[in-house]
């Protein structure tokens, strides 16, 4: 029995369905959903979990060279490039800069995701219009579908985390979400 199993919080025996999971993450938390989707298509054993999509919210990217987004939002109110050029700084090993593979998936030394796309799991992937990383955002979604992934772009007005600060993005947000939770395939085929 794995330790998820026999956890000490009896809501997760009660409640949680093991064979129905998703990965869902926001900004660098949309990162690490994108580096283990891709670890489980490769092979990574993560039962008893049955991992049935992924929901990536406007994952934290970076690279040396800016894009014109970073460029034109340099000093975004939310993520500003000063800030953003910290956070990798103060994040990735000694030494690296903003192309290691996990700052940069295009990156020298980064792998190609393109082989891996077609063994991915359903992806929604959720971006907004004002965001500093969008460029760097799309270009995932773009070689993910390219490659074969099962993959619907959904993007929102407003700028990084601007979910977490209006409530009709939030709960245009939650309602995508659910939706796809529901019946991936189907809100993947919706134009």
């Amino acid at each position: 029995m794995s330790s998820i199993q026999s956890s000490p919080e009896p809501w997760l025996g009660e409640y949680a369905d093991f064979s129905r999971c998703y990965l869902m993450g926001d900004s660098a938390g949309g990162t690490m959903v994108h580096f283990l989707s891709l670890r489980i298509a490769e092979g990574l054993d993560i039962i008893p979990l049955r991992v049935c999509g992924q929901i990536i919210v406007q994952p934290f990217f970076g690279g040396e060279e800016r894009t014109a987004t970073e460029l034109r939002l340099v000093n975004d109110e939310h993520v500003p490039l000063s800030g953003t050029d910290w956070l990798w700084r103060t994040c990735l090993p000694a030494g690296a800069d903003r192309d290691h593979p996990l700052a940069n998936p295009f990156g020298p030394s980064s792998p190609d995701i393109k082989p891996l796309a077609r063994s991915l799991l359903p992806i929604l992937f959720i971006v907004a219009s004002g965001d500093p990383m969008l460029e760097r955002q799309v270009k995932v979604f773009e070689t993910l579908r390219e490659g074969g992934s099962q993959i619907r772009l959904v993007s929102y007005q407003g700028s990084h985390g601007s979910q977490l600060q209006s409530r009709p993005i939030s709960e245009s947000l939650f309602k995508d979400v659910a939706s796809f939770i529901q019946s991936p395939l189907a809100f993947l085929s919706k134009l």
